[in-house]
């Protein structure tokens, strides 16, 4: 996968910033499954060239989840309309 939407380095907040955010949902979508690490490789270019890249990461962020909708409350044996 490659994100240069949410990360090319020419734009701000990027350029001013030296860093960027993947929203995870693009992860979701690529395969990826809850708690899989999510590699990464950097390049940079300038005027001159773009770098060779970066050796993935090992370690890091993981595919997360968002968080699935509470079940509807239910009434149980001991209430009632009155009594909670």
């Amino acid at each position: 996968m490659t994100d240069i939407g949410s990360c090319d380095g020419s734009s701000n907040p990027v350029f001013t910033d030296l860093q960027c955010t993947i929203p995870m949902i693009s992860f979701w979508l690529n395969s990826l499954v809850l708690y899989d690490l999510i590699e990464v490789r950097v390049t940079a270019t300038n005027s001159l060239d773009t770098s060779v890249a970066s050796p993935v990461n090992t370690v890091g962020a993981t595919v997360r989840t968002k968080p699935a909708l509470m079940a509807d409350p239910t009434e149980g044996t001991n209430t009632s309309e009155s009594q909670i």
